[in-house]
């Protein structure tokens, strides 16, 4: 679905979604059973707009050979608006089309002052619209890349096709001919695991940071609950029950809920400043909180000495890349960010880590905001009756609920 807003950049071509993700050829359960067992899956291929060859050979697993490419046509001359997603699983992605630079006008649907660039990164979860300018001329044919990050445990893959591919044909060129374009991406550029530094993405409306109510310190462990290894958020991992909707609770009036769930809360805070510590060594971690856009204050490693990056008009999105943890000289240094944001939205909002691994590892909490605004809802009574149904449902056939339940 694409909304349309008013313009604060002018472009002659939507092109619309470009949809970037990191492919398996195993199925989801397969994939997760695995996970929850300590067997991280490398990703098998990476896909634009849902289509890249694979080499058959190399799976077992259903394959369709030469599958072929995604195809887009430039017009010269012409200014060409994409709307970057990255849908995938767990790869960090690296957006580029050779030849060609990208005005980068909008982060996570937040419009900013645009900056240009040879290549965009997209974290799990994140969207970026961009403005391609068709500076060649009719007839030629390019390659649109997005690579997976490079860096060290930043996104796993059999490094069989880690590259996904995509042709660009201007008007008049021939679109079964195979492009023999060359990429500007320089190894420095894919090796770099995070978004780009906090004074790039500037936001075109300004929203001062106002003195957070409440700060709340979450730290990050990667550890073994006896039989299998999970993500603990200050020392509790996440499990859902499929039966208690914490939302449905609230509205009847119960605010206690059990630990494994995760639910936060800061009553009679209207501002809320969130200071995540990382542990793990395994990966980072795109945060995506539900229902809100957040100033991201600052990031880094070590401890947080207070310092806001750009604090007159700090980055705003919803989804912000959490570094791994280093190794330094033997001792674990943790990564840091800091997010804050306005209770101003009743709910239970998941804050989580967009990598569907660790989500399935427990790496989840739920904030639940202004829970005297949910009782004062109207809920559609089919929500209590489709609850209803479900419970005597897994009466009998219960769910083989293998990982968190997410």
């Amino acid at each position: 679905m694409v909304i349309y807003g008013p313009k604060h950049e002018e472009y002659d071509i939507d092109l619309g979604p470009v949809i970037l993700e990191d492919w398996f050829h195993a199925d989801y359960f397969t994939l997760v059973n695995g996970t929850m067992n300590g067997r991280f899956p490398p990703s098998n291929n990476n896909l634009i707009n849902g289509r890249m060859n694979y080499p058959c050979a190399n799976t077992t697993l259903p394959c369709t050979p030469n599958a072929g490419v995604s195809k887009f046509k430039f017009e010269a001359g012409k200014k060409h608006l994409l709307r970057l997603i990255n849908a995938g699983a767990e790869g960090l992605q690296k957006f580029s089309i050779d030849g060609h630079q990208f005005k980068v006008i909008a982060v996570d649907f937040i419009p900013v002052e645009p900056f240009t660039t040879n290549v965009v990164t997209l974290a799990v979860g994140q969207r970026t619209d961009v403005i391609v300018e068709a500076i060649g001329k009719p007839g030629d044919s390019y390659w649109m890349r997005s690579q997976l990050a490079q860096g060290f445990r930043c996104t796993l893959n059999d490094g069989v096709s880690p590259n996904g591919l995509a042709a660009v044909y201007y008007d008049g060129a021939d679109t079964d001919s195979v492009p023999e374009s060359t990429s500007s991406v320089t190894a420095d550029q894919l090796a770099i695991c995070k978004n780009d530094e906090l004074t790039t993405a500037v936001p075109l409306c300004k929203i001062p940071l106002p003195t957070p109510d409440v700060t709340k310190k979450i730290t990050f462990d990667f550890k073994s609950n006896g039989t299998n290894f999970l993500w603990f958020l200050n020392n509790q991992t996440y499990r859902g029950d499929y039966n208690a909707p914490p939302l449905l609770d609230v509205k009847q009036g119960r605010t206690t809920f059990q630990p494994e769930w995760n639910v936060y809360q800061f009553p009679g805070a209207k501002h809320v400043r969130i200071h995540l510590e990382n542990n793990g060594l395994i990966g980072g971690h795109p945060m995506h909180l539900h229902g809100h856009d957040f100033h991201v204050l600052a990031e880094g490693f070590g401890q947080w000495d207070g310092t806001v990056v750009n604090s007159g008009n700090t980055v705003r999105r919803d989804v912000h890349q959490l570094q791994n943890a280093r190794n330094v000289t033997g001792t674990v240094e943790p990564s840091f960010m800091v997010l804050q944001f306005e209770q101003d939205n009743p709910g239970v909002w998941p804050l989580h880590c967009h990598l569907a691994w660790h989500v399935s590892g427990g790496l989840f909490l739920q904030i639940l905001e202004r829970p005297e605004d949910i009782i004062k809802q109207d809920f559609d009574q089919d929500v209590f009756e489709l609850c209803d149904k479900w419970d005597a449902y897994t009466a009998v056939s219960p769910p083989n609920q293998i990982d968190s339940g997410l």
